[in-house]
């Protein structure tokens, strides 16, 4: 029987070292591409949300959505954005118009803190990221003053809405998918 040639095993082990070694580095990339498309898609969500819960507002005896007011001059909150809030006190719910009717799947963390989830918006987005979170409404200085005044109380504490804020994650899929058959 004759010995093994020396070259032949070197290259053997050389080319399997170097399939191992592209195999390592090309799935490292890709999941360090991933995380950092979903760290920016939940940073965007994060703001948005932010801002959202900024546009709940105690006024005149009832709960507004500042947001609605804009509508007319930004369209983008109308045509793209996914989120909807459900008053905790009443069972209401008021959506973006880009829901329509459907409705997002309501969360949130332990106690009402802000958790991130993957979720599927039935009949509309198979895969989609969605922050959901406690809110309280605001009330302007002069409103409290003016209610106090009166001798009304209110708590905002006591009116929480769960606020629920989607993006679409399709496109982040198709990117990965892409990277995916690059690598």
């Amino acid at each position: 029987m004759p010995d093994p040639s020396i070259r032949r095993t070197l290259l053997i082990r050389c080319g399997i070292g170097v399939g191992l070694l592209s195999v390592v580095l090309s799935l490292s990339i890709y999941l360090m591409v991933r995380q950092s498309l979903y760290e920016e898609l939940d940073e965007s969500i994060r703001e948005t949300a932010s801002i959202l819960a900024d546009q709940i507002e105690y006024e005149h005896g009832e709960i507004i959505f500042e947001w609605q007011e804009g509508i007319g001059s930004n369209p983008e909150i109308s045509d793209q954005s996914l989120f909807q809030y459900w008053d905790e006190k009443t069972g209401i719910s008021t959506r973006s118009p880009a829901l329509g009717s459907d409705d997002l799947p309501k969360f949130t963390g332990p106690s009402g803190a802000a958790d991130i989830e993957t979720i599927t918006v039935p009949g509309r987005i198979e895969h989609a990221r969605a922050i959901g979170l406690t809110v309280f409404p605001y009330v302007i200085p002069g409103e409290m003053a003016a209610m106090r005044l009166r001798g009304e109380k209110f708590d905002p504490k006591t009116h929480s809405h769960t606020l629920v804020v989607a993006r679409d994650l399709t496109p982040v899929l198709l990117t990965l998918a892409y990277l995916a058959v690059i690598l």
